[in-house]
C-alpha cells in the first residue's frame, strides 16, 4: 500500500538526520512472498560491501516488518553481517492470523482486520505454504543473542498489538537486547502521523533507542 518514498522514511531521514536507504519492492497482488523479500536482501548484500553494519540500522513498518525479518533470517543464513539496531513499527510478522488482538481489536483499529487476512491469503501467501513456516511468519523463528538490539512499537487498539508484544518476548527470552514501547489508544501505523503528540513521543524514544551505543 506504500512506497520507497511514504512518510516512514522520510520522517526518518528528517527527524535523525540519517540517510535512508528505501527499497522498491514488488508489491501484491501482482507479485507474491518471497518476490518482496528477495528484492530487499539483493539491497542488503550490496549495503553491507559499502558500509559497516555498525553504522546500520534497519526498519519495517507493518508488512514491512515481515519482509525486514525474513530477509534477516536469510541474511544470518548466508552469514552476512547485521545492522547494527532494528526497529518493527506495529510488525505484522504472524501472517497465520493468530493472536488475541486480531480477535479483540477487530472494529477498533482503523485495519478491517477480517478483510486483510483474507487479503493476505489471497494475494500475497503462496499456494500450499504453511503460514507458520519461520520465514514466512518471522515470529516463529529462532532467534539467540547475536541478533541485533531491537525496539518494538505497538498501540492498545492495533491489531498487530499481539504480535508486537509476542516477538518482545520471543527476543527476551533469546536474549536479545529488546524494548517494547506501547502507546495508549493508539492504533496501525500511528506513528507516521507528523504532529500528534502521541506519535512525536514514540518515534523520540525509537530514535533514542536506535541510537543508544551498544
Amino acid at each position: 500500500m506504500g512506497n520507497a518514498r511514504e512518510r516512514a522514511g522520510l520522517l526518518m531521514a528528517s527527524e535523525m538526520g540519517i540517510r535512508v536507504y528505501s527499497v522498491e519492492y514488488s508489491r501484491s497482488p501482482e507479485v507474491r512472498y518471497p518476490i518482496a523479500r528477495d528484492e530487499a536482501i539483493t539491497v542488503y548484500r550490496q549495503l553491507v560491501q559499502e558500509f559497516s553494519s555498525s553504522n546500520i540500522l534497519a526498519m519495517g513498518s507493518s508488512s514491512g516488518a515481515q519482509i525486514l525479518l525474513s530477509m534477516l533470517l536469510v541474511a544470518r543464513d548466508e552469514k552476512l553481517p547485521m545492522p547494527s539496531r532494528l526497529y518493527l513499527c506495529t510488525p505484522g510478522i504472524d501472517l497465520s492470523g493468530v493472536g488475541d488482538s486480531v480477535v479483540s481489536n477487530d472494529g477498533r483499529d482503523v485495519m478491517p482486520v477480517s478483510l486483510l487476512w483474507n487479503m493476505v491469503k489471497q494475494n500475497y501467501m503462496p499456494e500450499g505454504l504453511d503460514a507458520t513456516d519461520p520465514y514466512y511468519s518471522p515470529i516463529y523463528a529462532r532467534y539467540d543473542s547475536s541478533f541485533p538490539p531491537t525496539v518494538i512499537t505497538v498501540g492498545t487498539r492495533d491489531f498487530a498489538l499481539s504480535n508486537g508484544v509476542r516477538m518482545y518476548w520471543v527476543l527476551r527470552e533469546a536474549g536479545v537486547e529488546t524494548e517494547l514501547l506501547v502507546s495508549e489508544g493508539m492504533w496501525h501505523g500511528f506513528n507516521w502521523t507528523e504532529k500528534m503528540p502521541e506519535a512525536l513521543q514514540a518515534r523520540k524514544a525509537v530514535q533514542s533507542f536506535l541510537t543508544r551505543p551498544r
